[in-house]
């Protein structure tokens, strides 16, 4: 065991601000790591003000050897998830550690006591907090730096977590899908005959009606992603919380709307791979030169030089339309209008290993898997413990 190894519960805003804080601390300046701004971290572990934790619980623990912090973790219990897919998860999230097995062991240990004290069996993660968030641990494409809304860690993070005696639940994958491939010929033939044949129009989310456009994208959302593994809905008030907080960034262009005679049916969302300003403001704090340098980056006259990219962050289609080729109309859009927008590539992400739909579609894009992460499993129990 580390010496002068101590676990500590997370209780006060001080602790949360050491515990948001520590994750600067693992990445050296130029890492590929690309800094969050701080309050949106501070906003995933507010657990007043985050409408997740209306039916989700959290707690945070530091690792600290003397008064020198080496690590951080939280344990997470979505009693939404665990009532759908009828399981006893505590989550794993916010999970960073410096290369050291012992501390690793203790951050887990203090997960599990927590889970198995409400009941969990089953340790799973990382999740930060849930699937709707960040999702996943860094497998592949250590050198990249992620897009916005995905995560990077340390390649040892998975030998950490692999000797801790966690095993492998699923792998998601990240594809870069180049605007200037595009798609198969026979892809495009298909995806054309079906918006003929099934009257499809696509049209562009209108901000003058945002909180109309909201609802529907909140309702096929979940209409679509039901079945998926992982998936938890997203009520009301957790949507439009996350809504409100990408309002500034969404472009009406890349946020569409599949309707099929004014029905809606599906939507897909892609966002302005943000990352690529904020890796230039390495703080993440919004200090009045910070604010002003963002807005240069995202808003100014070289804006189109500086965000080339964007992640497609989610593309839904309602289970009764699955049939229909609507995933290949709406990336065909993304090609069209992303060029536009000045965006020459564009991550797919994520996409689970099994899903073999979609994988082949992008595959039919010419698409290439550039990052992979994957999401870990442990039984647990108090003997075990």
């Amino acid at each position: 065991m580390s010496l002068n190894l101590e676990i500590v519960e997370i209780v006060d805003r001080k602790g949360v601000k050491k515990f948001v804080d520590f994750q600067w601390q693992m990445y050296p300046p130029h890492s590929p790591w690309v800094p969050p701004l701080r309050k949106t971290i501070f906003d995933a572990l507010d657990q007043e003000k985050n409408p997740f934790y209306k039916h989700a619980h959290l707690q945070a623990f530091m690792a600290y050897q003397g008064k020198r912090p080496v690590g951080r973790i939280a344990a997470i219990i979505d009693d939404r998830s665990n009532e759908l897919h009828e399981e006893n998860v505590v989550f794993f999230g916010f999970f960073e550690c410096v290369d050291d097995q012992d501390i690793c062991d203790a951050l887990l240990e203090a997960v599990r006591h927590w889970g198995i004290n409400r009941g969990a069996d089953t340790l799973r993660g990382p999740a930060s907090p849930s699937s709707n968030y960040e999702f996943g641990l860094l497998i592949k494409g250590f050198d990249l730096s992620p897009r916005i809304m995905m995560a990077y860690n340390h390649r040892y993070y998975m030998t950490l977590l692999e000797k801790a005696g966690l095993e492998k639940e699923k792998d998601l994958y990240a594809w870069d899908i180049s605007a200037d491939i595009g798609f198969t010929e026979r892809i495009g033939r298909v995806a054309e005959r079906q918006k003929k044949r099934h009257n499809i129009s696509i049209r562009s989310l209108d901000k003058h009606h945002y909180d109309r456009d909201v609802r529907i994208m909140m309702e096929v959302y979940n209409s679509a992603w039901e079945k998926n593994w992982g998936f938890v809905p997203m009520d009301k008030a957790e949507f439009n919380h996350m809504a409100k907080d990408l309002k500034d960034v969404i472009v009406p262009e890349l946020c569409m709307i599949a309707e099929v005679d004014r029905e809606p049916i599906a939507f897909a969302l892609a966002l302005p791979n943000i990352n690529q300003a904020l890796i230039k403001i390495r703080s993440g704090r919004l200090t009045p030169l910070n604010l002003i340098k963002l807005l240069w980056y995202l808003k100014g006259p070289l804006h189109k030089k500086t965000i080339t990219e964007g992640r497609i962050l989610t593309l839904g289609v309602k289970r009764e339309y699955q049939n229909l080729a609507i995933g290949s109309l709406l990336y065909m859009e993304f090609l069209k209008r992303g060029p536009a927008l000045g965006l020459s590539l564009g991550e797919a992400s994520w996409i689970l290993e099994d899903n073999t739909e979609m994988n082949n579609s992008i595959k039919g894009m010419n698409g290439s898997i550039t990052r992979e992460y994957r999401i870990y499993r442990q039984m647990i129990s108090a003997t075990s413990s």
